[in-house]
């Protein structure tokens, strides 16, 4: 905890060792945000709370189909790796049961996979595919926080 200016600043790493700054107007405030956050670590009760995803694939392609279709790209790149997207990850499948594990099966799935012309892919084509899927879950979730 430090003086910076007339506010008085936290500056912490929560366990996950993320860095975390507050900024308080008193220092009673900043010192009681710190025993609290201090006893929660202690007690091996601090928790980041995340919201829960109960939104599909299939509504996640309907609001990337709304935002991108306009663009030049659709038609020719992004809407066949959506396609692709979905023959993986099927429709009705929940945003929050993807991990990180189904990702990296389909990037190797990608790489083993021969193209149309019997050749193997490149790495740029599969990480502009992988680039697709992460574009279309950040304009989803985006839109989640504003809705």
């Amino acid at each position: 905890m430090r003086k910076r200016g007339k506010r008085c600043q936290l500056d912490y790493f929560d366990p996950h060792g993320n860095r975390i700054r507050l900024s308080f107007a008193k220092k009673k405030e900043a010192e009681a945000k710190l025993a609290k956050r201090v006893s929660l670590i202690a007690e091996k009760r601090y928790l980041d709370i995340k919201k829960d995803y109960k939104a599909s694939f299939d509504e996640l392609v309907v609001k990337y189909e709304q935002n991108f279709k306009l663009q030049a790209s659709y038609d020719s790149w992004k809407r066949v790796c959506i396609e692709h997207f979905k023959n993986v990850f099927r429709e009705n499948a929940l945003l929050s049961n993807i991990r990180y594990v189904h990702l990296e099966s389909y990037r190797n799935k990608l790489r083993t996979n021969l193209t149309s012309r019997g050749t193997k892919r490149k790495d740029v084509i599969i990480n502009r595919e992988m680039s697709c899927l992460n574009l279309t879950t950040r304009v989803f979730i985006a839109s989640e926080y504003i809705n």
